[in-house]
């Protein structure tokens, strides 16, 4: 069971999956699952339902989801081998400076629903999405606070040189096994905590609320 798109609810469950990943839990007797916890916390009415068990006696399909740079693509195998590529979804590449490349992270959800949609008796779904591309969200509302910053944006390129010339690259290495590039999301990150307000504002809560708890 996944909450109908758009809306709080939707994101408030999308965090939920996400930190929950392996915690689907049994929704009723009827087939379907949902990822919230507890289940008494769902509310059919406001579900739209993706059937997790196939009809007995029917071919068993699996969905896989590709999310890339410039589409979302949707690809339905059943258990002969036969498949179907059931959706194919391009997305709006934004370059507000020179070097930079952003995606709206509204129009990517919106995209991996629309596959979803497309194909609602599937056995399971998986999704794979852009490497070292990145966003912040709000830890309890699920909502976006920035642009989804693309692997391919460049803005970082003249920090990442910095650390090089200041003798942190082999420190890097060692610590993570990659090199320092500004491919990689660590300054991806670095940089919404030092320039999105609204990512700055949710930290600080979160690190409110953990001194609290630690008191």
């Amino acid at each position: 069971v996944v909450p109908k798109p758009g809306g709080d609810e939707f994101h408030g469950v999308m965090k939920k999956v996400s930190s929950q990943v392996a915690g689907f839990v049994r929704y009723g007797n009827d087939g379907y699952y949902c990822p919230c916890r507890p289940a008494s916390s769902c509310l059919p009415a406001n579900h739209w339902r993706l059937n997790l068990s196939p009809t007995r006696g029917s071919a068993m399909s699996v969905l896989a989801i590709d999310q890339g740079t410039t589409s979302t693509r949707a690809l339905r195998v059943d258990d002969s081998g036969e498949f179907e590529i059931t959706r194919v979804i391009k997305h709006q590449q934004y370059y507000p400076q020179a070097g930079w490349v952003e995606h709206d992270p509204e129009e990517l959800i919106a995209s991996i629903e629309s596959c979803i949609v497309a194909s609602p008796d599937v056995a399971a779904l998986g999704i794979d999405n852009q490497g070292e591309s990145c966003l912040a969200w709000h830890a309890d509302t699920g909502q976006a606070l920035c642009p989804v910053i693309v692997w391919q944006d460049n803005r970082t390129h003249e920090v990442i040189e910095q650390l090089k010339q200041d003798g942190h690259e082999s420190r890097v290495m060692e610590i993570s096994g990659l090199p320092l590039d500004s491919y990689f999301s660590a300054s991806k990150l670095a940089w919404i905590l030092q320039n999105c307000v609204a990512a700055q504002t949710a930290l600080d809560q979160e690190i409110g609320r953990a001194s609290c708890r630690e008191r």
